[in-house]
């Protein structure tokens, strides 16, 4: 039989017992919790090196096709008065990365179980640089209608990405969202842009996301289909329609894609610009290679006068890549490069046939 001083100590035993016990738990759970930390961290850790490998290499490699692990992780990016970077949301001391200038297309933010990278060459005919595409698992890409522009586009996308097609845009009821996080429609020429419906029932039925996740790209082509304006839209907030937000010009299937990609007019425009002012630089590297190439081919009847006639289109492309992006000739550019029989590409081509040394 306890007296009150046994009853005393067996509560204090117990609530000993308890207090033991709870520190225990809160022991293994701060534990638990720091090796997931950890654990995310190191995640982190690997997808940026890999990233940084990647884009790096991209600028050497041609048609890379490639994917990263990144189940937990966001990546955000964004473009700032064309001060272009991404941040990794789960590290600890998250820094801004810069995009160094480099050709890289991508939507604002990636949040899936993987990384989905790919690139493509950007010719003039001569080749400028890697055009290189970051996206997501979760982000579906629906392109609208069926021409030879976008069966060219799907045929040169990475097959991991989430693509689908409807008919044509008065075909709304045969997308349903299937729980993607973002949706991007393709329209190709839709002058009707911002009277398309974006809701519920027999519409683009998108009712189950964020308007800032819905959006869309218009491909204007000018004349020639490898040149003319993207169109950025995106659903308004308060009310079932697209809205504009901005357009900007495109050159050659690459920047279609990079359209495409982007879900923002800036994370398109600004590394389209630095693309451009690159073009520049390579285009006055072989406009020097011809006047030394002209020069030493003295009276040679052959070469000579194709040298000559190189000059001049080099010459064109010089012009209008001084210009800013937006304000160039991008027809003058394009028919200087890839002109039948007089544009650069067929020059070089009969410079070759000839034995004569390539210009590019």
């Amino acid at each position: 039989m306890l007296n009150k001083r046994g009853v005393i100590e067996v509560q204090f035993n117990w609530i000993f017992i308890l207090i033991a016990g709870a520190l225990i738990l809160v022991f293994f759970a701060t534990v638990i919790y720091k090796q997931k930390e950890i654990s995310d961290m190191r995640l982190s850790a690997e997808i940026l090196s890999n990233m940084q490998t990647m884009t790096v290499g991209a600028e050497s490699t041609s048609n890379l096709y490639s994917n990263i692990r990144s189940k937990g992780s966001e990546i955000r990016f964004s473009c700032e008065d064309c001060n272009c970077f991404y941040t990794l949301e789960n590290l600890i001391s998250s820094t801004d990365i810069s995009y160094n200038s480099r050709a890289m297309f991508v939507p604002s933010l990636i949040d899936g179980d993987k990384i989905i990278i790919f690139s493509l060459d950007w010719n003039m005919p001569y080749k400028v640089t890697n055009f290189l595409y970051l996206t997501s698992d979760k982000i579906r890409y629906v392109m609208v209608g069926n021409n030879d522009i976008l069966s060219t586009i799907k045929e040169s996308l990475h097959g991991g990405m989430y693509v689908s097609q409807i008919n044509s845009p008065q075909s709304y009821q045969e997308y349903i969202n299937q729980n993607e996080q973002k949706v991007r429609f393709v329209f190709y020429d839709n002058n009707e842009m911002t009277s398309i419906t974006v809701g519920d029932g027999e519409t683009l039925d998108t009712k189950s996301m964020n308007y800032r996740d819905i959006t869309a790209v218009n491909i204007k082509p000018s004349g020639n289909t490898e040149i003319g304006t993207v169109e950025f839209y995106r659903k308004k907030s308060n009310a079932e329609l697209f809205e504009l937000m901005g357009s900007y010009p495109y050159s050659g299937i690459p920047s279609l894609i990079g359209a495409i990609i982007a879900d923002d007019y800036n994370l398109y425009k600004c590394p389209m610009d630095d693309v451009f002012t690159r073009l520049n630089y390579v285009n006055e590297v072989y406009l020097e290679r011809t006047r030394e190439l002209l020069s030493t081919s003295g009276m040679d009847v052959k070469c000579t006068p194709r040298y000559i006639s190189a000059l001049t289109e080099l010459g064109k492309i010089k012009t209008q890549s001084d210009e800013s992006y937006i304000t160039a000739n991008l027809q003058t550019i394009y028919s200087a490069a890839f002109e039948e029989n007089i544009g650069l590409e067929a020059l070089n081509g009969q410079i070759r046939l000839f034995s004569c040394p390539e210009i590019y």
